[in-house]
């Protein structure tokens, strides 16, 4: 099990959003092969799933996940699953979180978990697969860290493809002043082409800066908060999938 711990916590930001109505996502990059032999689930009957994310790349780490609603009660669902899952060489771990059911197993070089809840009648459940590497899409943050303060820490990236734009996103930390923070990160992203773009954008009022610059077809959107002493950065870049 060694590595699953730091695993785990680089799925959280987006097993999150499973559970908020995010939508459909898919691999990015011609890098990143099939998914898989074996679908979601195999061998439950009759169960029909929601794919949130597909092969999406966190932290260097590719991450499958679904989602679904079934008639079926946690404990039934949780039997079956383990049922079909001892069939492996893996060892099949339980337990609870929040109020879920969490199944997990090592499957070759994946981490397969399933999470079940009670939902009135029927069953809440989510699952997901995180596998080691990124299909070669790491080069997809680079330039976008580069672009961060010296002395920065990037605490997270992510890069997906959702309806036919390919995005990445990187979130870090700086201790250096929110204006002076920002005024770099703008001037790098404009020596890189980028030209700062007027635009209102309510989500985006509080304490915080936000900027939002353009490249052709590709848009960068900046935001620089207070956060624990230090100043957060997130970048969101984003351009038409070709």
């Amino acid at each position: 099990m060694t590595g699953v711990g730091s695993w785990l916590a680089a799925a959280s930001t987006l097993t999150v959003l499973a559970g908020s109505g995010a939508g459909t996502a898919t691999a990015v990059g011609a890098g990143i092969g099939p998914m898989e032999s074996a679908p979601a689930l195999a061998g439950l009957a009759n169960l029909r799933q929601e794919v949130v994310f597909a092969g999406t790349v966190v932290n260097g780490n590719r991450l499958d996940l679904n989602r679904f609603v079934d008639e079926r009660s946690a404990e039934v669902l949780r039997e079956e699953v383990r049922r079909i899952w001892l069939r492996r060489p893996a060892p099949v771990h339980s337990s609870s979180r929040d109020g879920w059911i969490v199944l997990t197993q090592v499957n070759g070089s994946s981490v397969e978990t399933l999470e079940l809840r009670p939902l009135g009648h029927a069953t809440q459940g989510r699952w997901w697969r995180l596998r080691k590497g990124d299909g070669g899409l790491a080069e997809a943050s680079a330039w976008l860290e580069a672009a961060l303060p010296a002395g920065s820490q990037v605490l997270d990236r992510i890069a997906h493809q959702d309806d036919g734009r390919r995005m990445t996103t990187v979130v870090a930390t700086t201790f250096a002043p929110a204006a002076e923070a920002s005024a770099e990160l703008v001037s790098m992203l404009q020596r890189s082409g980028f030209t700062i773009q007027a635009r209102n954008s309510p989500s985006f009022v509080g304490d915080g800066l936000a900027f939002f610059l353009a490249r052709g077809a590709e848009e960068v959107a900046v935001t620089v908060s207070e956060h624990a002493g230090r100043r957060a950065m997130v970048l969101h870049w984003g351009r038409a999938a070709p």
